[in-house]
């Protein structure tokens, strides 16, 4: 019969075979293989009583050949924060006994030693709570380091520089010291990386600094959140300093923090107050020597940018919500296809964030999204915005972000400016514009005119002209189905009578009368192709509507499908005029019946 400890000195003899000559011996310097700190036919796997942990014998032998002995492994694992470190551990640290299995030899070494005489590197401490024997992942042969969260964050974790030769930073000689020689107070190998030199100090800062965070880190325990009142960390490196990270220039998204700048002209400043972990995820790869993370061809916008929405870039053909998901998490989609929209022409009665974003410019590539000099995209919001802020009004790019790295060859880009009623007095207050004027350049004209995006105006400064009291808006309430005695209802058989509903809102400050076209289409989600078309159109005064079309749903729908129901409403001054405000809204229903 086969009894629990022959099972164990078959497994361990197993264990030796594998792990004799690789981990072992290259994991400790001088250990050939496993049987120097293991007894597997006389030791003891888990009985502290009957003897050492993991089948550890009473004595072991240095590699030099001096036997060492007695020792005691009874503990398997201690936190200090229980109090004072038992005898029987791996390393208690108590120059007296020095019987922990790991200070056989790491009274031997020329770091890491026990001894208690003053020798550097953290003398007399216990080496599990920095190097686990047995840590997580169970390769036991591997010891770890761990040491505070900031170890962490340069050695392994993703979202830092992922170091892997320790006197990139430390003192071969001293790893108590950094490799100027200096302790932590004194050093400067923090300087390249962590800026000290711009808006925000990023190595003294008592808030922020690398140092006074060194030891208690600057992240929650998850690793995928700031700690409170610990927001400007990430500006600490991407200011106007000069953090320099493998080679590659942090961008400077918080321009001079005084004219312009994330916090001064951005969604940083004070009304906004949007974090950089609002969009940005704070776990994914981010020191990787690449100058510029995201390439059209590569089509990795979301993940080069490290964002937490999606955002449709490069852009070919898609519109609405969905095209433009980092930005609509926040700001509200009607708010800017609509008269309430600053961007707007009120003499042409022209809606230009409609007019760049929806479907009629959706397939027309224009954009140099990954700013390499080639036109990759149809545009989208960052191309005219600099959401980090710029020096223009309203977020306009203005050139800096997107110029070479360390250069401002890009600048002044869309060239921005907002003007008073007179047409040629500048002001930076949305309240006192009336005027609105960009850089602009003809189609297929070379992007070098403004660095942005192609246009489809002459080239030369374009103006706008904005009625501030004008406000004409449409507004759908809500869309829904029911059968035609008006009874809710969201499932429908083939060839079964269907009512489309719509309620909808008019605002027209200008006290007139607005005509109204209403477009409905209804089409399958899934199984056999159908569409049902329907539309009508009324000149209306300001007020709430309520509409409704009575249809039949296709013979030849498949029972168990999806449908929706989609409805716009357009907004225009006059029968044939110039479109003033448009909204799109719909509902999904079910076809009866089994597939």
């Amino acid at each position: 019969m086969v009894t629990r400890a022959t099972l164990h000195i078959i497994v361990a003899a197993a264990l030796v075979t594998v792990f004799a000559c690789t981990v072992c011996a290259a994991g400790h310097q001088g250990i050939t293989d496993c049987f120097v700190c293991h007894d597997f036919a006389n030791g003891h796997h888990d009985d502290p009583a009957s003897g050492n942990l993991r089948w550890v014998p009473n004595a072991i032998e240095y590699p030099a050949g001096d036997i060492h002995e007695p020792i005691a492994f009874t503990v398997f694992s201690w936190d200090e924060t229980w109090g004072p470190i038992p005898d029987g551990t791996l390393a208690d640290g108590d120059d007296t006994k020095l019987d922990g299995p790991c200070e056989v030899c790491h009274t031997q070494t020329a770091y890491h030693t026990n001894t208690g005489d003053g020798t550097t590197h953290f003398d007399a401490e216990n080496c599990v709570v920095c190097h686990p024997h047995f840590p997580e992942d169970g390769d036991y042969f591997a010891p770890q380091l761990i040491g505070p969260q900031s170890h962490e964050t340069h050695l392994r974790a993703k979202k830092g520089p992922q170091i892997t030769d320790c006197l990139e930073c430390h003192d071969s000689a001293d790893f108590g010291r950094f490799a100027d020689g200096k302790q932590l107070a004194g050093t400067t190998v923090c300087d390249p990386c962590h800026s000290p030199g711009g808006a925000y100090e990023g190595v003294d800062d008592e808030v922020v600094g690398a140092k006074p965070n060194w030891e208690k880190g600057i992240y929650r325990t998850s690793g995928d959140a700031l700690k409170k009142g610990k927001d400007h960390w990430c500006a600490t490196c991407h200011d106007d300093g000069s953090s320099v990270v493998k080679g590659v220039i942090a961008p400077n998204v918080m321009g001079d923090d005084t004219t312009y700048g994330y916090n001064a002209t951005g969604h940083g400043r004070s009304d906004v107050n949007v974090q950089c972990g609002d969009c940005h995820t704070l776990v994914s790869k981010h020191t990787d020597r690449k100058q510029r993370t995201y390439k059209a061809d590569s089509e990795n916008y979301k993940k080069g940018y490290r964002l937490l929405f999606d955002m449709d870039i490069p852009r070919n053909g898609t519109f609405g919500v969905e095209a433009f998901e980092l930005c609509f998490a926040c700001h509200k989609y009607e708010d800017l296809f609509s008269p309430m929209s600053n961007f707007r022409d009120d003499n042409n009665h022209l809606y230009y964030h409609e007019l760049h974003l929806d479907d009629g410019f959706a397939y027309y590539p224009c954009w140099d999204s990954d700013w390499d000099g080639e036109v990759d995209s149809a545009s989208s919001c960052t191309a005219c915005h600099n959401v980090h802020g710029s020096p223009t009004p309203v977020m306009i790019r203005h050139g800096e972000l997107i110029s070479s790295p360390d250069t401002d060859d890009k600048v002044p880009a869309l060239d921005f400016r907002w003007y008073e009623a007179d047409g040629s007095t500048e002001t930076s207050l949305r309240e006192e514009s009336r005027y609105g004027a960009l850089l602009c350049g003809a189609a297929n004209n070379d992007l070098s005119y403004n660095h942005v995006c192609y246009g489809c105006h002459a080239t030369g400064l374009i103006a706008y002209d904005r009625d501030i009291d004008v406000v004409k808006e449409i507004a759908i309430e809500e869309v829904w189905t029911t059968d035609l005695s008006d009874n809710e209802k969201t499932a429908f058989e083939p060839g079964e009578d269907i009512r489309y509903h719509v309620t909808f809102a008019m605002t027209d400050a200008s006290d007139g009368s607005s005509h109204v076209i209403a477009r409905g289409r209804a089409l399958n989600l899934s199984g056999a192709d159908w569409l049902t078309k329907f539309r009508r159109k009324k000149t209306l005064s300001e007020g709430n509507y309520h509409w409704s079309w009575d249809k039949a749903v296709p013979a030849e729908a498949t029972p168990g499908s999806e449908a929706e129901v989609r409805i716009t409403l357009k907004m225009f001054d006059a029968p044939d005029g110039t479109l003033f405000s448009k909204h799109r809204k719909g509902t999904k229903f079910s076809i009866e019946g089994m597939e």
